[in-house]
């Protein structure tokens, strides 16, 4: 037999969901995890501490197995979002909602080099089976293909025919094994959990290529520790009272750690938690003491049982004699997941989270973590998993992008037989790193070219990431050119650029400035000290840097958030260049995969108008301008109360008849400051049934609270008339000379999803409450757009 030292190497490549930053024992956390610390015991492994992914969960899966941008690899968007608003997205390249076929699949390379390719676990790369796993590139596989499921299998709202199944994540056909559609409820054990189960289907698919010559690339992407929040009691019981003092007390231990270890240099800034809900922990009742600390208990036991699932797989391959010839990396997808999900329709049917949970599951403190529970533990917790970055998962800040990583790299340590003594410290490298760069990384390691400009007789876009063979080795002291080397993100409308320790951030408020933001992240992690005005010309470079971005993803945004972003700190699109600047091209070649040119869409509060119209009115405007948000339409009324032009159409005509650089007038102090989203598609996003009458109840009685005045703003459902089209509601700011009506909406819901930013007593009235969708009332001004709007119809 062969000495491992002239095998081919193997590959295991490990991937947690939604894990924090300071979860596991080898960046600091106090969670068990043994197995992780094994990946790095005997000097042949490495924690990266600077890594970087997308700020969400399918986009990093397209780039490390593209090994380019999620924009390029078709998931520039998440994939529920787009299924959500699919006549927006539809054959816009870089947008299919799957691993789309300009890419070569990582697994695709590897099989045709010979590896025998396996993989268990959640794909959340394509849907059907010409997009499955098996599909592209996997010899075995035992998958789940969506984001998220009941990890025991229990999902009584599908099983209930009054519920039925929705079209955003719980489907009937969601399992496969290789190319075979599964029915969850007859060929899962009925002892399903899902670490335990895909550690296990994993080891086994090694046990049964014992004495196979062929080298092997395994994949192993848990959906731990995704909520819904649930372990085995034993796991559970191993952390009781762990918590009690709360996540502020929890994020100062983990920071003491992560200093200690290196991690972190002393006296770094920690980022304040952030989040819709935060609360302080002292202000809190007994039993929302207890309730918290019980959800970071269950997710400390699921990071706890996934690490003994990896163990159950690194047995394997120890008792195989394939250990020390496999490459292994573990990472997270990327930052904690802090979101507040009461609203999101994600279960099936077209309920939101809370209806379903009332029905089906038992959440009381008791029973927090069994099959029949669903829970999550919310911001403060995973603020306190990612300090001392700022943000959590869908953030563009450190705290959603800089995830652990993990690599065991035989024979790059003191020697295979030499275990590291407990004083020496764990090799650790805080070079700039992102996930693309895996794809190249594996394929140096394993000998086998990258994708040429055809693969498999289809034309393909080159890799973007760099290897870490030579900074891994030692030949060089970084992974890439800090100086020349330049990365993008952008997603949910939060957009960064990064260039050596420099990052420039474009967020919408609450999270951001709405207007770009600059940071040294190597000297503030923490993202708290903005250097935009202080350096105003590096800035100026950042923003080119971002435009050539651009350009060479061709990132395009229809304009539209759906509620499952809404539940997030509340951030409008903006992926538009600046104002007029002239376009870059691109720097390289991609792949057939043709820029966005017409990218200077209209905006209003940073939001990209998508199709059809709205004319946009004031009493002191009587010249209407012509935008194209779907589907309001908003109208002004005259100082005398009449509508200031005869109807809706001879608006438009008015409009159109100025020309659609008329948005240039727009730049008057006391003008409409107006934005719409995709309605009828956020309607069906937020609820399945009809709540319109509770929601537009909610709305007036805060209006109420709060005010008590007919100045201000108001609902007044039913069917209303305007230029011969037909409302099912209308928002009223009478004293202002403003009205909002609903095109079409049969749901009070989607109405404030028309958000109008327009009042200058600052009254915030949040619609549906749960989601915490604002509509606030401040003086008016404008941000009118100086190009002509893009018709995305």
């Amino acid at each position: 037999m062969s000495s491992p030292a002239t095998k081919r190497p193997k590959f295991l490549i490990i991937v947690a969901d939604d894990l924090g930053y300071s979860d596991t024992s080898p960046f600091g956390g106090e969670i068990n995890t043994p197995n992780l610390a094994r990946l790095v015991s005997d000097g042949n492994g490495r924690l990266l501490t600077n890594f970087h992914t997308a700020s969400a969960c399918s986009p990093t899966r397209s780039m490390l197995f593209s090994g380019t941008d999620n924009h390029i690899a078709g998931l520039g968007q998440m994939a529920e979002n787009m299924r959500a608003h699919a006549d927006l997205y539809r054959d816009k390249p870089g947008y299919e909602g799957y691993l789309n076929f300009r890419v070569a699949a990582l697994s695709e390379v590897f099989q045709d080099a010979g590896y025998q390719t396996l993989m268990t676990g959640k794909w959340h790369l394509g849907l059907t089976r010409e997009t499955s796993p098996h599909a592209r590139g996997f010899e075995r596989s035992h998958v789940f293909l969506s984001g998220c499921h009941n990890h025991y299998n229990f999902e009584p709202q599908l099983e209930d025919p009054a519920h039925g199944l929705g079209d955003v994540i719980s489907q009937a056909k969601f399992w496969m094994e290789d190319d075979r559609f599964l029915d969850r409820t007859k060929d899962l054990p009925k002892d399903f959990y899902s670490s335990t189960f895909y550690g296990n289907k994993m080891a086994q698919y090694l046990r049964e290529r014992a004495g196979s010559d062929r080298p092997f690339f395994a994949y192993l992407p848990f959906t731990a520790p995704h909520w819904p929040l649930q372990a085995p009691a034993d796991l559970v019981a191993k952390y009781k009272g762990v918590y009690d003092d709360g996540p502020s007390a929890l994020r100062a231990r983990r920071l003491e750690r992560l200093v200690e270890l290196g991690i972190v240099k002393a006296g770094t800034e920690p980022a304040p938690m952030v989040g819709r809900k935060i609360r302080v922990w002292d202000e809190l009742s007994a039993q929302e003491k207890a309730e918290s600390a019980k959800k970071m208990e269950v997710y400390a036991a699921m990071v706890d049982g996934m690490d003994a699932a990896i163990g159950t797989v690194l047995d394997q391959l120890e008792a195989d004699g394939e250990l020390d010839n496999t490459f292994v990396l573990f990472m997270s997808d990327n930052g904690a997941e802090g979101a507040m999900l009461e609203a999101l329709p994600m279960m099936g049917g077209g309920k939101s989270f809370a209806q379903i949970l009332d029905t089906y599951y038992d959440n009381r403190l008791e029973n927090m973590g069994n099959k029949d529970s669903y829970i999550w533990y919310g911001p403060e917790w995973a603020c306190a998993s990612m300090a001392p970055s700022r943000g959590f998962k869908t953030w563009i800040t450190e705290g959603g992008i800089r995830c652990p990583c993990i690599v065991r790299y035989p024979g790059s340590g003191r020697g295979q037989a030499q275990s590291r003594e407990k004083s020496q410290p764990t090799p650790t490298t805080d070079s700039f790193a992102t996930v693309m760069d895996i794809f190249p990384t594996l394929c140096e390691l394993a000998g086998v070219p990258l994708p040429e400009k055809t693969f498999r007789s289809r034309e393909v876009v080159p890799v973007r990431g760099s290897s870490w063979v030579p900074h891994l080795s030692g030949a060089t002291g970084s992974f890439h050119d800090e100086e020349q080397h330049i990365t993008g993100w952008e997603l949910f409308g939060q957009r960064a650029i990064r260039q050596g320790p420099w990052k420039a951030v474009w967020m919408t408020e609450p999270r951001g400035k709405e207007k770009w933001e600059l940071y040294n992240v190597e000297r503030d992690p923490g993202e708290l000290h903005d250097a935009a005005e202080s350096e105003p010309e590096l800035l100026e470079k950042m923003i080119e840097h971002w435009e050539t971005y651009l350009a060479e993803t061709g990132l395009y945004d229809p304009g539209v958030t759906s509620a499952f972003t809404k539940l997030m700190p509340h951030s409008p699109v903006v992926t538009s260049p600046t104002p007029g600047r002239r376009h870059p091209q691109p720097r390289a070649h991609v792949g057939g995969h043709a820029p966005q040119q017409d990218a200077h869409a209209p905006t209003l509060l940073g939001l990209a108008c998508p199709a059809r119209q709205a004319v946009v009115r004031h009493e002191a405007q009587h010249d209407p301008v012509l935008w194209r948000p779907d589907p309001a339409l908003l109208l002004g009324r005259s100082p005398g109360g009449g509508r200031a032009g005869q109807d809706g159409q001879a608006d438009a005509e008015h409009a159109a008849a100025h020309g659609p650089g008329a948005a240039v007038a727009l730049v008057e102090p006391d003008v409409a400051d107006v934005a719409a989203a995709d309605g009828e598609a956020a309607a069906r996003d937020v609820e399945g049934g009809s709540r319109d009458d509770v929601a537009r109840g909610a709305v007036q009685d805060k209006v109420d609270e709060r005010v008590g005045d007919d100045k201000e703003p108001h609902v007044e459902p039913g069917r209303h008339e305007r230029g011969g089209l037909a409302h099912e509601a209308s928002v009223r700011v009478p004293h202002l000379g403003l009205d909002v009506l609903g095109e079409g909406f049969d749901r009070g819901d989607a109405l404030l999803f028309a958000l109008v930013k327009v009042a200058h007593e600052h009254v915030d009235v949040f619609y549906p409450p749960v989601l915490g969708v604002v509509l606030r009332v401040e003086r008016l001004r404008c941000v009118g757009h100086h190009a002509p709007p893009r018709d995305f119809g």
